[in-house]
């Protein structure tokens, strides 16, 4: 494991390689992040997500009027600058966000290799904290502190015509695969600060 320097300056073209890093850190990441034909990081007063093909935009609860303890987060498996593998990346609006993506991979890591397998995808999640919620656009409140999947998963495959193919796993065929639940309960944890970027390896990206 290793920080992401103040720079911003990271090697991306290496195997098994985890980002846990915003485009405001790094110029790099951030470069990465633009690869990606549906998800998109904006500026808008605080960052947001935005689904470049419905125009939902993801806004913190922390960022919002009034204050909701809600935070999303964006995680993805993107293309290499080399074209030579992927790199697995994420990221929190907020470290509340972070945080709630480390406990989905480290909890339901085999439902989302069910869904996405080795193909490349992106999606944003979903991580309250503290009282139960309803997320916007979701008919049902969800219990506090829980983490689940905020809008369909996108598979990105490469196309000859235009460069991309976007397909949506939908809730149904989440909803019909034999795993565990989607939505899980959380531990309390720590995330040192909102400014750290940090490396990892896996083998889920080979």
């Amino acid at each position: 494991m290793e920080h992401v320097p103040l720079t911003g300056q990271i090697d991306l073209n290496r195997p098994g390689l985890i980002v846990i890093c915003g485009p405001r850190l790094s110029p790099i990441t951030g470069a990465l992040y633009e690869s990606d034909p549906v998800l998109e990081w904006v500026k808008d007063g605080a960052w947001t997500l935005r689904d470049s093909r419905t125009g939902n935009v993801y806004r913190s609860g922390s960022d919002s009027a009034p204050s909701r303890p809600i935070d999303y987060a964006y995680l993805g498996r993107l293309p290499r600058p080399d074209g030579q593998g992927n790199v697995l990346v994420f990221t929190g609006i907020h470290p509340q966000g972070t945080l709630g993506v480390v406990h989905l991979i480290s909890t339901e890591i085999n439902t989302l290799w069910g869904q996405v397998a080795d193909r490349r995808f992106s999606c944003v999640i979903w991580h309250a904290n503290g009282t139960a919620v309803t997320p916007p656009g979701c008919p049902d409140t969800r219990p506090a502190r829980s983490v689940s999947w905020a809008a369909p998963v996108f598979l990105v495959a490469a196309d000859p015509q235009d460069g991309t193919a976007v397909s949506r796993v939908s809730e149904a065929d989440r909803e019909a695969t034999p795993q565990a639940p989607l939505t899980r309960r959380v531990r309390p944890g720590h995330l040192s600060s909102e400014e750290d970027g940090v490396l990892g390896s896996t083998n889920f990206n080979s």
